[in-house]
C-alpha cells in the first residue's frame, strides 16, 4: 500500500511540474525562459527525488520482509523440573538469609553512620517544611485580619459619612 503512495507522489509531482512548464509555454511572458528552465528543472529533480524515495522505500520494506521469520514457530517456556525448583527456593532462601543479615544488627559502622545522616537530614527537611507551614499560616492569618480590619475601618468611615450627610 505504501509503495504504491509512494509511486503516485512521484508521478504527481513530476506532473505538476510539467504542467507548470505547459502554463508558461502556452501564455508566454516576457523573460519566460528563465521561468521555463526552472521549471523543467524543478520537474525533473522532482521527479528524480520521488523516484529515489520509491527506491528506498522499496529496498527498506523488502529488508523488513527478509527480517522477518517465514514460519511462526511457537516458543515453548522451558520445563523446570522438580529438582531445579528445589535449587531456586534455596537460593530464594539465602538471598533472604544475606539480607536480612545485612539489614540486621551486625550492620557495618558505615552504613549505620550514613543512616543517621539520611535520617537527620530528613528530620530537618520535615523541621524546614513544618516551619515553612507555619510561616505561610500565620502570614495568611494576618492577611485576613488585616483584610477585617480594613472593612471594619471603611464601614465605620461609611457610616460616619452617611450620618454627617444626614445631619
Amino acid at each position: 500500500m505504501m509503495s504504491l503512495e509512494f509511486g503516485a507522489y512521484c508521478v504527481l509531482m513530476t506532473l505538476l511540474s510539467y504542467l507548470m512548464v505547459l502554463l508558461v509555454l502556452r501564455a508566454p511572458q516576457p523573460n519566460s525562459g528563465i521561468y521555463i528552465g526552472v521549471a523543467l528543472l524543478a520537474a525533473l529533480l522532482t521527479g528524480l527525488h520521488a523516484g529515489k524515495m520509491f527506491r528506498m522505500y522499496r529496498i527498506a520494506m523488502l529488508r523488513f520482509q527478509n527480517r522477518k521469520p517465514t514460519g511462526k514457530k511457537k516458543q515453548s517456556l522451558p520445563v523446570r523440573h522438580w529438582s531445579d525448583r528445589i535449587a531456586a527456593e534455596e537460593a530464594v532462601g539465602r538471598h533472604d538469609a544475606r539480607r536480612k543479615q545485612a539489614t540486621g544488627e551486625e550492620a557495618s559502622p558505615e552504613l549505620e553512620a550514613i543512616r543517621l545522616r539520611i535520617a537527620e537530614r530528613m528530620a530537618k527537611e520535615d523541621r524546614e517544611r513544618d516551619e515553612l507551614a507555619r510561616e505561610d499560616r500565620e502570614r495568611l492569618e494576618r492577611e485576613r485580619i488585616e483584610r477585617m480590619e480594613r472593612a471594619r475601618s471603611e464601614r465605620i468611615r461609611n457610616e460616619t459619612r452617611a450620618s454627617r450627610q444626614k445631619n
